[in-house]
């Protein structure tokens, strides 16, 4: 196995609100028909710099197709936790939200904005359990599994922040960070989904045989395995509305 790339550049892939049917006309050119798809499936979040920008990814896809008999299809699941500057930030939001609703000028918004915020700390104050669904070569395999169990702990220095931690827990995902679905690491080309969805069509259009199933749909965010019993360390009980 050669030497791998410290991960530098993740970058943040949205799914797509409806899935568009793939290009099928014959086209005798496999990379042009991997590029001409890849907008049916993701579009990539604005970065905020110039590294991320266009011509890295077909560059790295490139490198993908160039090892495509090694490129191989796995999931992993993994624990989630929220830290104590997410459920602090909730915690004030909802302070701030029942502050509002008691007003005696409060209206019907604020008793709308009471029971999101309510719903935001409960959902975004406890720990989950969630699938990852992975494309990446043999020899990445197993480096692609440590490096998101890691950034599951926001364990790495990024160029820019992946969320993906964010995507299940915390402020931002009560924010609806959920078209941030997927991730293409750039210095060492693989790719993870929370999205089973972005995943099974990025196999489908590499052309990368799984037999790992669709899960049971959990609302419309990420796919949940399970949400763990306990809440969050650290996370004080609910707040109650006042009578």
């Amino acid at each position: 196995m050669g030497r791998l790339n410290d991960s530098f550049h993740v970058q943040r892939l949205l799914e797509r609100s409806s899935r568009l049917p793939f290009h099928t006309e014959p086209d005798p050119f496999f990379r042009q028909r991997v590029l001409k798809n890849l907008p049916h499936i993701f579009a990539a979040d604005s970065m905020g710099s110039a590294e991320f920008e266009a011509g890295t990814i077909p560059k790295v896809i490139d490198q993908m197709i160039a090892r495509k008999s090694h490129l191989r299809a796995a999931n992993i699941e993994i624990c989630i936790t929220p830290n104590y500057a997410d459920i602090r930030t909730l915690e004030l939001d909802l302070e701030t939200a029942k502050a509002h609703a008691s007003d005696k000028y409060a209206d019907e918004v604020d008793q709308e904005s009471l029971a999101d915020a309510q719903a935001a700390y409960t959902q975004g104050t406890v720990s989950h359990k969630a699938n990852i669904y992975i494309i990446a070569s043999n020899n990445l395999m197993n480096y692609a599994r440590g490096f998101i169990a890691d950034e599951a702990r926001q364990a790495h220095h990024l160029k820019q922040p992946a969320y993906l931690r964010e995507s299940f827990v915390g402020p931002a995902y009560i924010k609806h960070l959920f078209p941030i679905r997927g991730w293409f690491e750039l210095d060492n080309g693989f790719m993870f989904f929370t999205s089973w969805r972005m995943f099974d069509g990025m196999t489908k259009l590499l052309e990368i045989k799984h037999s790992i199933a669709q899960p049971v749909a959990i609302g419309d965010g990420p796919q949940r395995t399970q949400t763990m019993d306990k809440r969050a360390v650290g996370a004080p009980p609910l707040p109650q509305p006042e009578a």
